[in-house]
């Protein structure tokens, strides 16, 4: 079973290593590593060239201008060729073993998988805040981690991938889909898989202002819930709480 890897960066020179290293270094074999690049102005091409030079049979790079994050996701997505696709942004990075761990839980007799684990939330002194996990059936209330999740190739070929309107949240929108689909099946993984740094863009009130959208949209709250945390929001961002 072979696995694509995703990294999307811009500007990423202080934290794209870590990241690069943590999926070269994995202890499972049988995987490609795609990094999209959004033209980057600093040093972040030099650091990935550096490693594709180092493992020319496993990276390969592409770098021009998105329309954000989540349409550099879907350009990665669709140069994949593995049976199975994990997203690991460039300030995140994936624990040693992630990749056998998942590599366990996948069954090549299912057509559509979401195998989903643990993550260690840390900051950017790689000091661990918590760690976090929340199931599928739980989706109303919260999104899966989506740095230690992995997605069949065919989910994203025969049903969707990210929408781009959203800049902040759009995981969290598919997470909502991939849910309602009863052909799907959602698999957990009760050990940590990947390190999130906090602080990045779904940390943000915009990533707040777009899940209290997509929870709206979806019948998970009602009108009135939704008026009250666009206000609680909208007073967060002027008073900068």
């Amino acid at each position: 079973m072979k696995i694509s890897i995703i990294t999307v960066c811009y500007n990423s020179e202080s934290t794209i290593e870590r990241t690069i290293r943590s999926v070269v270094n994995q202890t499972y074999n049988d995987f490609e590593y795609i990094i999209i690049d959004g033209k980057s102005t600093d040093n972040t091409l030099n650091i990935i060239m550096k490693y594709q030079e180092l493992y020319p049979d496993i990276i390969s790079f592409f770098s021009e201008p998105d329309s954000g994050i989540y349409d550099a996701m879907n350009k990665g997505i669709n140069k994949a060729t593995g049976d199975l696709i994990g997203i690991i942004n460039s300030d995140d990075y994936y624990e040693n073993n992630a990749l056998e761990t998942v590599s366990k839980y996948y069954d090549c007799d299912k057509k559509y998988q979401i195998i989903y684990g643990e993550l260690r939330i840390i900051n950017k002194d790689e000091e661990e805040l918590r760690i976090e996990f929340n199931n599928i059936n739980n989706i109303s209330k919260n999104t899966l981690m989506h740095p230690s999740t992995f997605i069949s190739k065919s989910i994203y070929n025969d049903i969707c991938t990210y929408r781009t309107d959203y800049r902040s949240a759009s995981d969290y929108a598919f997470f909502i889909e991939m849910s309602k689909h009863k052909d799907i099946n959602f698999i957990p993984v009760y050990s940590i898989l990947a390190n999130f740094t906090i602080g990045g863009v779904s940390e943000t009130l915009l990533g707040k202002a777009e899940t209290n959208i997509i929870k709206y949209e979806n019948g998970m709250i009602d009108k009135r819930h939704y008026h009250i945390n666009k206000l609680k929001i909208y007073f967060k961002k002027i008073l900068k709480i």
